[in-house]
């Protein structure tokens, strides 16, 4: 590799635990509360086998390709070259000049981020990048499941949904405490946080559905 030889890492599993588990609640929450009285069992049921297996595979493959990283981590400033380009567009200096401070200021939140959140920089390796990948699509899978799998055992989708309307908001709950002790975070902030992501979810579906019914 020439320019692509360092991979952003943090706390491996823990990492790809945070960015697939999640995701995989909301995902199969929205498309489950929206269409679960809308089709046939069986074609729910193959939907959402189909939505599982295809973001699964997509978050395999943004996942790795994200660990690939880059040599460093300066392209948030502005360059000598940027700024030449610029100038040929007859920007005026003083905007140039603007423009630089502000993705000088981008670049510093994304480092003191990387900080706050004691990422590290380690030499990319492709396997050690495909596992993280691999774990991180398991684990969006492992979320998506939860929602999703009240639907099996009770063919009633009116009590299903309400099930799975349950399991997902309090397996969200549940993360949320898990990730605050990951991340030493205050608990009660980060279950208000994402109880308030699972309702904007629930709240998506309602307008969805009452537009539709109205349509």
């Amino acid at each position: 590799m020439t320019k692509q030889d360092k991979a952003i890492r943090s706390t491996g599993w823990r990492t790809d635990f945070l960015l697939g588990f999640p995701d995989g609640i909301l995902v199969i929450l929205f498309s489950s509360q929206l269409l679960y009285d809308k089709m046939p069992v069986q074609d729910f049921y193959y939907i959402h086998f189909v939505i599982l297996a295809a973001v699964t595979a997509l978050f395999i493959v943004t996942t790795f390709f994200a660990n690939r990283g880059a040599a460093d981590h300066e392209d948030g400033v502005l360059t000598a070259d940027e700024r030449q380009k610029l100038q040929k567009l007859d920007i005026s200096e003083q905007v140039i000049t603007h423009i630089g401070e502000e993705m000088a200021a981008d670049q510093k939140k994304w480092e003191d981020m990387l900080v706050k959140e004691e990422v590290k920089e380690v030499a990319y390796h492709p396997p050690s990048a495909f596992r993280s990948a691999i774990l991180t699509g398991v684990f969006f899978l492992l979320g998506g499941i939860l929602p999703l799998f009240p639907f099996f055992p009770d063919e009633n989708f009116e009590n299903a949904s309400q099930a799975g309307l349950t399991s997902g908001l309090l397996s969200l709950l549940v993360f949320a405490y898990i990730k605050a002790r990951m991340t030493k975070q205050r608990p009660i902030p980060m279950a208000i946080r994402h109880m308030l992501i699972g309702g904007a979810v629930v709240l998506g579906v309602y307008i969805i559905s009452t537009a539709r019914n109205l349509a």
